[in-house]
């Protein structure tokens, strides 16, 4: 009996020794050791407790940075800066309508610095010019090719253009149904700012264009498909163009010269072409295209086609 008391009072004590040392253990893990979210420092014998520091969660806003006059940029445009930022006022626009983003072209900002510098020069503000030329005569006189053309003007008197100007000119914009139907239209794939001003008197013209043609076609099994390669328009220079197609089933692709070469295939007789793929479903490439040039498609069978041909 005395053994059993004993061993009962041992196992007592030994709990309670555990016990004791555990929560030592414990008092040590929170007052001796560094804690998560915290940094202990000890500075003249007095322990400093301080929460972490973070850096601060924000987006920073870029300042734009000086931009270099481009080699194809006319010299006199002096209001480089300028004219990129009206361009980026345009695409948040067109960014918070979802819409694709607009790419910068040089050559069409030259055309439209000529007319806001025309337009300075000669005290007006409208889309013909005084030799009676519209935008898209405009454009065509610069030999800049295209599917459809648009153009917005804005005119500002201010002292401080950097400050004013861009976020004014678009906005101004938006608010005209006309010209927030250019600057929104779903099918502009390239556009150029030219700004012209004369003391407090600012000029802006924004010239727009469609350069991309989409030909979606349900090809019916051994028929034999023209489709036009160039605008139909005054133009004849050489156009260089990126293309790409796809098919559910095999087809032959070729581009030829002519609409008189696809003739002569119908009628089995020889004919010419430029770029010939057979029995593919998927092509991508690029190549210099003519005036009256064309894409000539042959189904292999019953098929779905998409081709989407950029103007560059």
């Amino acid at each position: 009996m005395k053994n059993k008391r004993g061993l009962i009072k041992f196992v007592l004590i030994l709990i309670l020794l555990i016990i004791i040392v555990w929560l030592i253990y414990i008092a040590y893990q929170i007052f001796l050791t560094e804690q998560p979210g915290f940094v202990n420092s000890i500075e003249k014998g007095i322990e400093k407790i301080s929460l972490p520091t973070f850096e601060p969660v924000s987006e920073q806003i870029q300042e734009p940075e000086t931009l270099i006059l481009p080699e194809e940029a006319l010299p006199e445009r002096t209001k480089y800066n300028l004219e990129k930022e009206t361009f980026i006022e345009m695409n948040k626009a067109r960014q918070e309508h979802n819409l694709p983003l607009l790419v910068w072209d040089e050559k069409i900002a030259n055309t439209a610095f000529k007319h806001s510098k025309d337009m300075a020069e000669n005290n007006y503000v409208n889309h013909t010019n005084l030799q009676g030329l519209n935008p898209a005569e405009r454009l065509e006189k610069d030999k800049i090719l295209n599917f459809c053309s648009s153009e917005n003007i804005f005119y500002i008197e201010t002292e401080n253009p950097e400050k004013d100007l861009p976020e004014e000119a678009v906005q101004g914009w938006l608010k005209s149904p006309r010209h927030r139907e250019n600057l929104l239209d779903i099918n502009i794939t390239r556009a150029g700012v030219g700004i012209y001003c004369q003391t407090t008197k600012c000029y802006v013209t924004a010239n727009h264009i469609c350069s991309k043609q989409m030909i979606i076609e349900q090809l019916q099994k051994n028929y034999i498909y023209f489709f036009p390669l160039y605008p139909n328009s005054s133009f004849n220079i050489p156009v260089q163009i990126n293309y790409k197609a796809a098919a559910t089933q095999k087809i032959d692709v070729y581009i030829i010269p002519n609409q008189t070469q696809y003739e002569r295939y119908v009628r089995r007789k020889s004919f010419l072409f430029t770029k010939q793929y057979t029995s593919i479903r998927e092509i991508q490439n690029t190549t210099t295209i003519q005036k009256d040039y064309g894409i000539m498609v042959r189904a292999r069978h019953d098929a779905g086609m998409q081709i989407e041909i950029e103007y560059v």
